[in-house]
């Protein structure tokens, strides 16, 4: 398996507008926090860093509260910019730096 970094980000999430965000599997996320309330450097919707996985598409896990990004194997990894505290997943090393 290629576990390599994304050569450039495909997809992203996008802003519709009031507060609410659209994932690339079309979940919507609703009362996110803006901008200025970011609580690191980076952050999943409004300043992703280039780790090993931008280029993989984001899916919002309303059920845990989380941003995930999808490998091309379909394993859902937690995407290392959001602030989520339980990031045990099943994993095949795509996330491994």
């Amino acid at each position: 398996m290629d576990h390599g970094r994304a050569a450039q980000r495909i997809m992203s999430v996008q802003y519709l507008g009031n507060n609410s965000w659209v994932d690339d599997f079309n979940h919507i996320i609703v009362n996110a926090h803006t901008s200025n309330q970011c609580k690191n450097d980076h952050c999943t919707l409004h300043n992703p860093s280039n780790h090993n996985m931008v280029g993989f598409p984001q899916r919002w896990r309303q059920d845990r509260h989380m941003m995930e990004r999808m490998c091309p194997h379909g394993i859902g990894h937690p995407d290392p910019d959001d602030i989520a505290v339980n990031t045990t997943h099943g994993c095949d090393g795509c996330c491994i730096n």
